[in-house]
């Protein structure tokens, strides 16, 4: 990191150490499945071993920026930020490995950046976020809590391992947020089919606050969820 940008993050939402090592696992597990998946289709016969896109050299990243609560900066992300990566992770997450993702669901991210010198509770509900994509027209994409996966009511069975444990390590079983003052989080979501957020007309909260499309270079995306610094949160609203 150079001089300019340690001397300008004057806002400290990095992530905690727990926070951090949470973040290396979920990378760590989904790539342990990943592998499993591949060697699982290497041994079979009359299955093709899936190839990994190729990733442009000049990747840019969407994402659709808004004030979830007021000082609380919302930015919808997929996770691998390019639509055929994230359509490629879908299949491998939906694998027959133990507790794979429902068929119904796909992950995205919100990332939140309380920007107050307040501790704030952001509610990440069913419904809590609509996504609008362009076609067909009218139609909309309800936010789903993967707590309603992840911690079943009525006496179903919690999904154990796989998937499930690495997005409980990142709070998803979770319908709220507890947001500490000048802080930053990463909470997974889903939606019920994988859109591309270039292409989504409108995203906003249930109670109609708007979010705007954002295009940056991924470097900018990278160096934004890594050191963030006021400056760079203000330029996203």
């Amino acid at each position: 990191m150079d001089s300019r940008r340690r001397t300008a993050f004057d806002l400290p939402v990095s992530l905690s150490a727990g926070r951090a090592v949470r973040l290396g696992l979920v990378t760590g597990l989904l790539s342990f499945s990943l592998l499993l998946v591949a060697s699982r289709l290497w041994r079979s016969s009359d299955a093709p071993l899936p190839h990994a896109p190729v990733r442009p050299h000049d990747a840019t990243v969407d994402v659709w920026v808004g004030e979830w609560v007021p000082g609380v900066t919302c930015v919808l992300a997929s996770p691998w930020s390019q639509f055929a990566w994230d359509a490629a992770s879908d299949a491998t997450l939906r694998s027959s490995l133990a507790s794979g993702l429902p068929a119904g669901l796909v992950l995205y991210d919100c990332w939140l950046f309380n920007t107050t010198d307040q501790p704030v509770t952001v509610s990440v509900k069913d419904g809590s976020l609509l996504v609008s994509p362009s076609a067909p027209p009218g139609s909309a994409l309800a936010l789903r809590s993967l707590s309603t996966w992840l911690t079943p009511r009525g006496g179903v069975t919690a999904p154990m391992g796989g998937v499930a444990t690495v997005l409980r390590a990142l709070g998803a079983d979770r319908e709220t947020v507890e947001l500490p003052a000048n802080r930053m989080t990463r909470h997974p979501v889903a939606l019920g089919e994988r859109v591309s957020l270039a292409g989504v007309h409108s995203v906003a909260t249930a109670d109609g606050t708007s979010f705007h499309l954002r295009r940056m270079p991924e470097p900018e995306w990278a160096a934004l969820i890594q050191s963030p610094r006021r400056q760079d949160l203000e330029s996203l609203r």
